[in-house]
């Protein structure tokens, strides 16, 4: 079980660092 909540941190972090690369190429 805990693998897989690390695994959920991991995708989630890479999510949001997405989400966020993406907010400031459309803000430019």
């Amino acid at each position: 079980l805990f693998p897989v909540i690390v695994g959920a941190m991991l995708w989630g972090g890479l999510f949001l660092r997405d989400v966020r690369l993406r907010a400031l190429v459309l803000n430019k």
